[in-house]
């Protein structure tokens, strides 16, 4: 699914405008990460909890962002995280 078939379909199940939908999944990823930056674990209900996890063993104190999910859906982050701001 590309992001435009994912605003489209949260547009039309939610009646939001497009525009608002797009604004608002562009923001997100900002917010989760800005709030696991301060030490704060972000649920998302249905869908996991985003939170910041030490490296083990990483000598230079890396971060790594990290989602838990349920047993049957499998989130990936979709990168490292390697200095708090």
């Amino acid at each position: 699914m590309t992001k435009f078939e994912l605003v489209d379909l949260v547009a039309k199940q939610a009646m939001v405008p497009k525009k608002q939908v797009a604004r608002i999944l562009d923001t997100l990823p900002d917010i989760i990460l800005e709030k696991v930056m301060q030490g704060e674990r972000v649920p998302l209900t249905g869908l996991g909890i985003f939170h910041i996890q030490q490296v083990a063993g990483n000598p230079n104190g890396s971060l790594r962002f990290v989602t838990q999910a349920s047993a049957k859906e499998r989130l990936r982050d979709s990168g490292s995280v390697t200095d708090p701001p």
